[in-house]
């Protein structure tokens, strides 16, 4: 299907699947990606098929298609559609062109007027209606869960410069957050994304202001922040590493109630490790100390936000694929792409990690993100509870 950023393809076992009360609403709500694509190409079609009716049907009648009134994708509203309700409509419709008569040994004879009917039919349901245009311009559904992503940091990052939270307070503010439930950890990012909305937009006074006075004074926020750390020392410039440590503590809440923390990304960075890759990552990360790992996970995390959540125009020429490429490539390049104006240090440990990572021979590729992501989580977790 060709849309106004590019070529998408329905995946196969959308295509096979059937449609009931038991069906998830996502497939009817339209997006690019995913089951929402399904509900896109409906709709699309539905309204390519009104304007080729109404062109057929001109013909046939010998009107001018143009003579038909005009109305943008945007601004459509059920009177600008050809629908009607069999019972409501229609059958009033009927009876009152039909005519009843009743002669002695015929019994009752009925007779309808069809070419006021038809007529009728033709005002009220066709040359009334209107021929759509800019088809392209059909809007998307954006699931919360999307509402900041990698664009909408980097946005953040051009309006504000911004720093990552110094590594000591960052150890604090995560040993709060990790005691925090997960409805508390999901209301805090909300209340983050609002905030950030405005950011990016207007910005603050000055970047090096408490994000809690913003978020308080400014945005009248009702308790912004889950961590007392956090409120008293992070500024706005430190607002997209708030943002990441809190969403990464959401994505680990979630694998942990056997969730996916990375719902919506596409199927091609989902791509499951094999046996031999998963004993790869075993061994790797083993012996890497607790703290390098929990830098690592972060690391792999902005990579995911920032590099592939990110949807891209596959018509462009511009376009790559990097789903098949190496991981370990990507990442070795990945930290000095980061929009912090800090530099970003990557620990000794880890980069030997990173150059351990195969390319050749069992490759773990861009593909192999989620999975891997995942895999590392699981080990940190039991690292975790074993020094408990």
């Amino acid at each position: 299907c060709r849309t106004s950023t590019g070529r998408y393809r329905v995946n196969n076992a959308h295509c096979r699947k059937r449609i009931d009360g038991k069906t998830p609403i996502s497939y009817l709500l339209p997006t690019y990606r995913d089951s929402g694509l399904c509900g896109f190409i409906l709709l699309r079609f539905l309204l390519e098929k009104q304007n080729t009716f109404l062109g057929d049907f001109c013909r046939e009648k010998g009107v001018l298609y143009s003579s038909l009134p005009l109305v943008s994708v945007k601004d459509i509203s059920a009177a600008h559609l050809i629908s009607y309700h069999p019972d409501k409509d229609l059958l009033p419709m009927v009876l009152a062109n039909c005519n009843y008569s009743f002669e002695v040994g015929q019994g009752t004879k009925v007779e309808y007027n069809f070419n006021n009917l038809e007529r009728q039919v033709m005002d009220r349901f066709l040359f009334s209606k209107s021929a759509i245009i800019n088809l392209n311009e059909i809007e998307m559904f954006t699931y919360r869960a999307e509402y900041t992503n990698g664009v909408v940091l980097e946005s953040l990052s051009e309006r504000i410069d911004q720093i990552r939270i110094p590594q000591a307070t960052k150890v604090q503010i995560c040993s709060e957050l990790r005691k925090m439930s997960y409805p508390d950890l999901c209301e805090s990012l909300d209340k983050l994304d609002i905030a950030i909305s405005f950011l990016k937009s207007v910005g603050p006074e000055n970047p090096d202001h408490l994000l809690s006075d913003f978020m308080t004074k400014t945005l009248k926020t009702e308790r912004p922040f889950p961590s007392q750390k956090a409120q008293q020392s992070i500024t706005c410039s430190q607002t997209m590493s708030w943002w990441m440590n809190l969403a990464l503590e959401r994505a680990k809440a979630l694998l942990r109630y056997k969730q996916e923390p990375f719902d919506g990304l596409a199927e091609k960075f989902n791509v499951l490790l094999t046996d031999e890759q998963q004993t790869i990552v075993d061994e790797l990360f083993s012996t890497l100390p607790i703290e390098q790992t929990a830098n690592f996970i972060e690391l792999m995390f902005e990579f995911i936000i920032l590099r592939i959540d990110i949807q891209e125009d596959q018509e462009s020429e511009d376009y790559i694929d990097i789903s098949n490429a190496s991981l370990r490539d990507y990442l070795m390049g990945f930290p000095d792409s980061l929009p912090y104006q800090d530099d970003v240090l990557v620990d000794s440990n880890i980069e030997a990690v990173l150059k351990r990572i195969p390319a050749e021979d069992n490759i773990i590729t861009v593909g192999h993100t989620v999975d891997f992501w995942k895999s590392v989580n699981t080990i940190l977790a039991n690292k975790q509870q074993q020094r408990v």
